[in-house]
């Protein structure tokens, strides 16, 4: 009896854990206090178990999303040190879990790519914010099709470590993370 009852509960947690995202991502851009989104994000790996949540073929999802470590090897950024990688292999696995394996559990991927480009306006109101829309879909794409996060993991990973790299090196792509939304409108 209790057991359905948690059952029934986490299934009501979709938006106000979101709106928690939102909440922690908003402290971390006005406050400086940023140890309240990775808290969030991981949040749904105490309601659900990894399989729920698309931790699912592992050893398929590695090798298709293995694949992707290739766009970083042409143009990486220039300080990678091991901080550098976990930071960036950390925010891929929490993002791809909480969006794709928990919010696609009950938002399409559409509205998903949305809900990824909010948190990410918040932190830097740039148009670069708003073009993560794109990657998300992809990843999204990634995840219905392989029914497994760990590709879009792969993806997420180095589509990030390839645009800080190409970032470094050609001013135009830096400059849509610098260009204001309200410059944009």
């Amino acid at each position: 009896m209790i057991y359905k009852s948690i059952l029934s509960y986490r299934e009501k947690l979709y938006l106000p854990l979101y709106i928690s995202l939102l909440l922690g991502v908003s402290v971390h851009s006005f406050f400086g206090f940023e140890y309240l989104t990775p808290f969030v994000l991981i949040a749904p790996l105490l309601l659900f178990d990894l399989k729920e949540l698309g931790v699912t073929n592992v050893k398929k999802g590695t090798i298709i999303g293995a694949i992707f470590l290739i766009f970083p090897l042409f143009i990486h950024p220039s300080d990678i040190d091991l901080y550098f990688i976990a930071n960036h292999v950390g925010v891929a696995i929490a993002e791809e879990i909480f969006f794709r394996g928990f919010l696609m559990r009950k938002y399409s991927n559409i509205v998903v790519s949305i809900m990824f480009v909010i948190p990410h306006l918040i932190l830097i109101p740039s148009l670069g914010a708003i073009l993560t829309f794109f990657p998300s879909l992809f990843f999204g794409l990634l995840y219905l099709k392989f029914n497994s996060v760990v590709p879009s993991i792969f993806a997420h990973f180095s589509a990030n470590v390839f645009y800080i790299g190409l970032s470094e090196r050609i001013d135009w792509v830096r400059k849509i993370w610098e260009l204001e939304i309200s410059t944009v409108l």
